[in-house]
């Protein structure tokens, strides 16, 4: 992607992607957040950062990612949740050489949970981001003119094998054994 050049096909596809993507992370109520592109680099910053210097002297860099911005937000302004939010955008690491930077489109759709939130509002927003991300996926294909590729989301989180085992009546005590049970019929780890 140089300066000034044309948008080619390739460009107009991600672009499409893109918007069908954040359209369908909004139709599920996530606030769509914008981060800037440009801002004071951290003295903690990667390696691999775009950084540049201003007429000042200071230390500015490229946008490298999208959730430390949200998360510096949410810490300044001490929110605590429960809220949905996406941003899909640019992020950009140095190249080699003297090539321009290398850029890259994230996608980041997150759920905050209040501080000591239930382990089932725990679960229920990975739920969410778990569905929210195949609905993403399907319509940023569809938009690019194609299929949604054959998707597989493994859980292994043992909380979340405790609650499934728990809303299916499952009683606590005998929980250790059905997993252990079910580990030899489903090669899962208890």
């Amino acid at each position: 992607e140089a300066p000034g050049a044309p948008a080619g096909a390739a460009t107009s596809t991600v672009s499409a992607a893109s918007g069908a993507l954040a359209a369908a992370w909004r139709a599920r109520g996530a606030a769509e957040t914008a981060s800037a592109g440009l801002g004071y680099c951290p003295p903690d910053a990667p390696p691999d950062a775009v950084r540049l210097l201003d007429a000042a002297g200071a230390m500015l860099a490229l946008r490298y990612e999208l959730r430390a911005p949200f998360a510096a937000w949410l810490a300044r302004h001490g929110v605590e949740g429960p809220l949905a939010r996406c941003e899909v955008g640019a992020v950009r690491r140095r190249a080699v050489g003297r090539a321009l930077p290398r850029v890259f489109v994230c996608a980041d759709y997150d759920v905050v949970t209040p501080a000591g939130a239930s382990l089932e509002d725990d679960a229920a927003a990975e739920a969410e981001v778990i569905a929210a991300t195949l609905d993403g996926v399907a319509a940023a294909a569809a938009a690019a003119g194609g299929a949604a590729p054959p998707l597989e989301v493994r859980l292994g989180h043992p909380d979340l094998l405790l609650l499934a085992l728990a809303a299916a009546g499952v009683p606590e005590p005998s929980q250790p054994a059905t997993l252990a049970a079910l580990a030899g019929v489903l090669a899962i780890s208890p």
